[in-house]
């Protein structure tokens, strides 16, 4: 079992770590090209959208609901600009409300929920998991360390010459493989 916790625990701390690189590119990018990507489907009463936008530093994110009569993309789609000023890098979630749109004479309601935070947030969030994993373990695999190659377990002392006793501290230690 502690063995499949390791394996397991690895592999996350592997995928979030790799997240956490990812981000911190995206972060950078950001400065320099907007990315908008969205997807658009169809639901009871309308078109829903949920849209992710990368922009100086900020992520943002939009829940939102068209009504029918509103001409909206389904599917996926993105979209790459040149990156603009954001006039605030703080956490922000609000409900959008409701808000009347005409298009072509066709009048339309879109309702949702936008929010966004900083990058640097999102990166540590990832990095968060491997520091934690790895400060964890670090106190786990080492007396096993000392123990397989023959050193005391309190100290370090290598134990070759006296498997029984430790002659730098004194702890019994038992044979050496």
């Amino acid at each position: 079992m502690k063995r499949l916790r390791r394996i397991l625990g690895n592999t996350a701390a592997i995928i979030a770590l790799l997240l956490c690189l990812a981000f911190v590119g995206e972060w950078l990018r950001s400065y320099y090209v907007w990315d908008d990507v969205a997807y658009g489907f169809r639901a009871a009463g309308g078109v829903r959208s949920v849209q992710i936008m990368l922009d100086d530093g900020a992520v943002q994110w939009w829940w939102l609901k068209w009504s029918d009569p509103l001409p909206v993309q389904t599917g996926f789609f993105y979209v790459k600009r040149k990156a603009q000023p954001v006039e605030d890098h703080t956490f922000k979630w609000r409900d959008d409300g409701i808000h009347r749109l005409n298009f072509g004479g066709k009048v339309g309601l879109l309702t949702g929920k936008v929010g966004r935070a900083p990058l640097w947030s999102i990166v540590a969030v990832f990095a968060l998991w491997p520091l934690i994993w790895a400060l964890r373990n670090h106190n786990e695999i080492r007396p096993q360390r000392h123990i397989r190659s023959g050193h005391c377990r309190s100290c370090g002392y290598d134990l070759r010459a006296t498997p029984a006793r430790c002659p730098e501290c004194g702890t019994v230690c038992g044979a050496v493989e």
